[in-house]
């Protein structure tokens, strides 16, 4: 992060230019280049830095330039501010001895976690005091604001990969907070808190700091701190927002847990008066509670009551989060105890515990309150008060009253495990809670019986009961670990890992202190953890001496540096793990061991003992191919850079992060730059290779993958999409054996044969089940990918160049940069494969401004009148379309050419003016009249359409004559014509000029609001093996210039259908024409075999007449609707005026639904519920990004005669939700997605298309 970064990030929240200039005065505009710029900046200013003698009495505020005491007595100045050696302010002065707070990371701050050995965890959320550690600090009672200032200077010496993390959370989060909260004016500045920057992260940091604080009951000092007092107004700042956030939500949470725990402990601190009061600020209570708080019927005492209050908020605030409006209000509050699982009067009035079958409101368990994360708390809370009344002397608790209330709670965890909302976060941390205060429960018992107190017997009870909550926390984290990346909320986990951190540690802390044989499965509660950890403060990528380590939210890749070799050498590519990994053994044979053929390799280089596919293949200027790539350096990156020339991913800092290893061979001076960038969001790693000549002769390089990767010795099936014309993308699943296994594409094509993607699987992996990893390279040209599988059973898999088509000569100091491949990893099988591919590209490769804007509807000519077009007819087709609330009308091929008229394939390509015979005044005129239509009874205007073909020419052409050398050819052989035209070589800067300039006359010429630009035959004769790369090259460039220059005007790709449907072409193009077929029913196959790798909203889909002109097949106008939906570019290819009247009649109606569906397809995640070929039936559903909508397609291809139609089981909805489906209902999520729907068909080509809606939350 260099300086003018660091200044920039201090301004993320809205701040007036005063404001700005202001902050820029008090930190004198830092200039923060190195981290020696920043400890020279701090040193200058040690003498400002003052240390306090004792805190509890100096009521100071504090800044990072000086601490201010209004008790100067108090004040003790740093006796070292000459020598130091290290920043100041990372110790607290004593009185009698110098003691330091400990060194702990920001990233480790955040969270609350003090790393001790890597056998402990400790949380500060603990119910009793940790270690010294902790203690040391909350001895000395200080205040967040004076100890995180001394935190954050401690560590700004630190590692230098925590630097910017610690840099930007300070000055972007903490400081603009405290720089309000300091001020003597605090609380009559509150109305203002909503318009300081970061707010929010500084209130739920406060609230951390509460929650997880010193419970010292011997103190004097009252817990109602400055700390406190501005936890209080929680929800006031609430209700100046309105809409609670989920770090609001969350910070009351945490105030809650605090809260919880002071009743364990029989501490009061916030009275119920004050609870009510907030309440009603927040309009959460009656109105009769401001009159007059004694007829509040619960409040009944601060001791016992307030716990409840606060409760009750949290309850309403959650209820807003997840509906987005207020929660309505009781016309009377209902006691407390009705809201229990069991009476908690029995607590005061030393009654036995209730059985929760008896109670009324365990029968009903989804009435009230509105959320169950309160019931959760509730729970707990009563467990805390049985912990008080059994140390009274007066509570006569038998065992069998604690086996009772045991009982009880688990039967109650069991329900809200059921029946519990969609943040499951949340539901984790407040079920460790309970597990946590179950465990209290029964350490008195275990501490008793290691005297030998008490009788076996009960022991190995009471181990029973606690088994039975760690297996239901542990269900339920195994549940959480297993939601899809978007469901688990990263924001939410800090509740979750202060709680299920505190159930770890005190089922260690029974291990350890009682030495009692306890086994328990860590594993579910540490996923949680890592989870969490990863998802608030995730280092993307960590280098650790020359081992480096990719981290996404699942995924983790890793390899590192063989010392002896030089070589990269692979770890690991699959799900998250942490910590060190066990060196592979060695092959047990009588053979060779130590080849480089029987080890996992990052980059292997041609000619030094691996025998299987090279990443990279140089011809030496000797005529040899031998490489030997050796490590050199490394460079971290934040952010992605772009690739010269090439499409590629992109994002800003905080969402992709690059790492670029630098290899050198010394014999042939080649340097190698391999380049990993990470997405962690998206689980996605996507890699390229750059290759520079540093030597004084010219080479050739001959092979060059984009990513190599070695898989370890597992059982893999290897999935890709083949097809061809009008029949592309249809999977194909094969076992991964013994040798090489590969296709790829020489025609100039990406994807009409193979598309550049292969997947690999293991042989129980489905669409929502198992492990998946998915390869898909970013470019439009010839390629090849291959699965190898070596003799140790190692498999390989490589992407890149076609070898057959690349020979580059690499001059002294040129340098040749591969496409970019995407590696994404799935633990939830294909479909998780897909929805992370397709968030990748809809987020950070798509550049046009349509990638989430709703496509026009629009209705293409050329099926309805293929070349006989003219300026009449091409009018009456676009009022036809209007009439019928078509929004874009599209003119196909047929319209140009002078000399040589465009009437049939056979000429006129190339010539890019309107033909004089057709359009006798041009496009202009006509494009006027068709944008002056009204879309039927809107007042919105019809926009006008032009298809283009630009990189190819027919030899009938003007163009052809006059430069009959701009063609690729070889020589004097013969130029292959195909579709009767030719290739222009994109190559030539001169025939790039001239598509530029001729697209560019076209689309100034008239009001043209999109273009569809095909490509119509394979490349064939080519001048050099470099002219195919060359020719991408130019391509790339057309693409790039026309897109940037008409910005405005949607692009749609083509290539005789889908020959160009890969991520290359996306770049630029935001939608692709998937498939020359339109066929309904196969376009079903294609159409779903296309979105294992793309998404819906790239997709062009249009209804045809029927018969089919390519099937001859007749299906029904709605089934072909409906399949055509499922595009994000929704339209019709046919001729209006030939349509039967009943279909005519139809057509708006199903214009409106395509248009109420489109949001949802073009932005939301596709869930593949079957698939055509393994069912009658095919399925797919939409899920809008927030959950809330849905759309169901469901299609049935022949009939089923006397049979009970199957139900289709919908997946990804929330299980604890309420929906409606197609108005009708409620529905529960969970019977929505474990029974289905089932709905029933009378003939072939049936359809459904379902809308779903969420409603509330159970």
């Amino acid at each position: 992060m260099n300086g003018s970064s660091l200044i920039r990030a201090s301004w993320k929240g809205d701040m007036s230019p005063k404001q700005k200039a202001a902050r820029m005065e008090e930190w004198g505009q830092l200039p923060l280049r190195e981290l020696s710029d920043l400890e020279r900046w701090l040193k200058a200013k040690s003498d400002q830095f003052t240390i306090v003698s004792d805190i509890r009495d100096a009521q100071q505020t504090m800044t990072i330039g000086a601490i201010e005491s209004t008790n100067s007595a108090t004040q003790r100045r740093d006796p070292r501010p000459s020598n130091i050696s290290k920043l100041s302010c990372d110790y607290v002065w004593n009185e009698t001895k110098t003691e330091e707070i400990p060194r702990v990371s920001v990233s480790d701050f955040l969270l609350f976690h003090v790393p001790v050995t890597q056998d402990q965890l400790w949380l500060p959320g603990s119910f009793q005091a940790l270690q010294p550690h902790w203690d040391n600090i909350s001895r000395r009672r200080l205040d967040i604001d004076k100890y995180f200032v001394g935190l954050v200077m401690a560590t700004l010496t630190e590692q230098c990969v925590y630097l910017e993390i610690m840099l930007e959370e300070y000055f972007c989060n903490i400081h603009p907070w405290f720089s309000v909260i300091i001020e003597p004016g605090f609380r009559k500045r509150l109305s203002q808190l909503h318009s300081e920057p970061c707010a929010e992260t500084a209130m739920l940091l406060l609230a951390l700091f509460l929650a997880t604080g010193s419970n010292d009951q011997n103190s004097n000092d009252s817990h109602r701190t400055r700390v406190y007092q501005i936890g209080k107004y929680l929800f006031s700042f609430l209700q100046l927002q309105r809409q609670p956030s989920l770090e609001m939500v969350q910070s009351g949470l945490l105030l809650v847990l605090y809260e919880l725990r002071a009743s364990r402990l029989n501490e009061a601190s916030v009275s119920v008066g004050n609870c009510a009061r907030l309440g009603y600020t927040l309009r959460l209570n009656v109105d009769h509670i401001q009159q007059d708080e004694e007829s509040f019927p619960w409040v009944e005492s601060e001791e016992r009551r307030r716990v409840w209050c606060g409760l009750y908020m949290l309850d309403r605030a959650i209820y807003q989060i997840a509906t987005g409006f207020p929660a309505p209000h009781a016309v009377e509050e209902p006691d407390a105890n009705f809201r229990l699982p069991i009476d908690d009067v029995f607590c005061y009035k030393r009654k036995a515990p209730v059985e929760g079958n008896s109670h009324p409101s365990f029968s009903t368990p989804l009435q009230v309150p509105l959320c169950y994360f309160a019931r959760e708390i509730q729970t707990s809370r009563i467990l805390g008060q049985v912990q008080m009344l059994r140390r009274s002397s007066d509570a006569d608790w038998s065992y069998e009253r604690f086996t009772a209330l045991d009982r009880t709670l688990m039967q109650f965890m069991e329900i809200l495990f059921e029946q519990t909302p969609g943040s499951w976060a949340v539901l984790c941390g407040a079920n460790a809670t309970c597990l946590a205060s179950a465990i209290s429960l029964h350490q008195d018992r275990l501490s008793r019986a290691a005297r030998g107190a008490i009788s076996s017997t009960d022991l190995d009870t009471s181990f029973l009961a606690i088994r039975a909550y760690i297996k239901m926390v542990g269900d339920i984290c195994s549940k959480f670990d297993a939601l899809e990346p978007t469901r688990k909320i990263p924001c939410v986990p800090l509740p979750a890992v202060i709680c299920t951190g505190e159930a770890v540690r005190a089922i260690r802390y029974l291990k350890g202190s009682y030495g009692l044989a306890f086994q328990f499965d860590e594993e579910p509660f540490e996923r949680v953890l890592i989870y969490a950890r990863r998802t608030w403060d995730l280092v993307a990528i960590v280098v650790e001496g020359k081992t480096f380590i990719l981290n996404g939210y699942n995924v983790s890749y890793r390899f590192y540096v063989d010392e002896s070799t030089g070589d990269l050498r692979s770890d690991h590519f699959g799900g998250s793990i942490s910590g060190l990994i066990p060196d592979d053994p060695a092959p047990i044979i009588n053979g060779w061991t130590g080849m480089p053929d029987r080890v996992r390799r990052e980059f292997p280089d041609q000619g030094r003992g691996d025998f299987r596919i090279p990443a990279i293949r140089i011809r030496q200027s000797p005529g040899h191919t031998v490489s030997a790539f050796r490590y050199d350096s490394h460079t971290v990156v934040k952010g992605k850079p772009a690739l010269p020339g090439l499409p590629a991913t992109f994002g800003i800092e905080e969402d992709v992060t690059t790492l670029v290893v630098h290899l050198y061979d010394q014999y042939s001076e080649v340097g190698v730059d391999v380049m990993y960038s990470i997405f962690p969001k998206h689980d996605a790693i996507v890699r390229s290779v750059s290759v520079t000549n540093k030597g004084k002769g010219t080479i050739s390089i001959e092979a060059l993958s984009s990513m190599t990767v070695d898989l370890p010795c597992e059982d893999f099936d290897m999935i890709s999409l083949r097809g061809d014309w009008a029949r592309e993308a249809h999977r194909q699943r094969c076992k991964v054996d013994y040798g090489i296994q590969g296709f790829g594409s020489t025609t100039g094509f990406s994807s009409h044969l193979h598309n550049p993607f292969v997947a690999l699987a293991h042989h129980s992996t489905t669409e929502s089940h198992g492990e998946a990893w998915g390869f898909s390279l970013v470019y439009t040209g010839s390629f090849a990918a291959n699965v190898e599988k070596g003799s140790q059973g190692l498999t390989r898999v490589s992407m890149g160049f076609h070898p057959d088509q690349l020979s580059w000569p690499l001059a002294p100091g040129e340098t040749l940069t591969s496409p970019e491949c995407v590696s994404v990893y799935s633990k939830n099988g294909l479909g998780g494969m897909s929805r992370s591919l397709h968030r990748l590209y809809r987020n950070h490769l798509v550049k046009s401004k349509f990638a989430t804007d709703n496509r026009p509807v629009l209705l293409n000519s050329w099926e309805g009148l293929y070349f006989d077009i003219n300026e009449e007819n091409m009018y009456r087709m676009a009022q036809e379309s209007a009439a019928l609330g078509v929004k874009l009308f599209v003119m196909d091929d047929g319209w140009f050419g002078d000399k040589y008229p465009r009437t049939s394939d056979a000429a006129g390509l190339g010539d890019w003016i309107p033909n004089p015979t057709r359009f006798p005044n041009g496009l202009a005129p006509l494009v006027d009249a068709i944008t002056s239509l009204k879309v039927a009874n809107s007042s919105e205007k019809l926009r006008f359409g032009i298809w283009v073909e630009p990189e190819m020419v027919n030899p009938e052409s003007s163009l052809y004559h006059e430069h009959p050398d701009w063609v690729l050819h070889a020589g004097s052989y013969p130029r292959t014509e195909q579709r009767n035209q030719l290739v222009l070589n994109l190559a030539l800067p001169e025939v790039q000029g001239f598509i530029i300039e001729a697209i560019t006359n076209i689309l100034n010429s008239a009001a043209i609001s999109y273009v569809k630009w095909d490509h119509n035959r394979a490349i064939n004769e080519t001048p050099s093996p470099a002219a195919n790369h060359a020719y991408m090259l130019g391509m790339y460039r057309v693409f790039d210039t026309l897109t940037s220059r008409f910005p405005n005007i949607l692009w749609e790709g083509c290539a005789s259908g889908g020959g160009r449907f890969d991520p290359g072409i996306l770049q630029y193009f935001p939608q692709v024409w998937t498939s020359d077929d339109t066929d309904a029913v196969e376009r079903i196959f294609i159409q779903m075999g296309t979105s294992l790798v793309y998404p819906a909203s790239a997709m062009g889909a249009h209804v045809s007449a029927v018969p089919n002109h390519q099937t001859g097949r007749t299906v029904p106008l709605t089934f072909r609707a409906h399949v055509a939906m499922m595009g994000g570019s929704f339209g019709l290819e046919l001729d209006p005026l030939k349509m039967r009247p009943d279909e005519k009649a139809a057509v708006p109606e199903l214009i409106a639904l395509a248009e109420k569906l489109n949001p949802i397809v073009l932005k939301g995640d596709m869930w593949r519920l079957s698939l055509p070929e393994e069912s009658n039936w095919p399925a797919v559903l939409f899920i809008s990004e927030d959950g809330g909508r849905a759309v169901l397609f469901f299609f049935q291809l022949s009939p089923n005669v006397n049979h009970t139609m199957p139900r289709v089981r919908l997946q990804g909805l929330d299980p604890r939700a309420i929906y409606r489906v197609d108005e009708q209902g409620p529905y529960s999520g969970d019977m929505l997605m474990n029974l289905g729907l089932q709905y029933a068909f009378s003939a072939d080509y049936g359809s459904k298309v379902v809308f779903l809606e969420r409603v509330d939350v159970m």
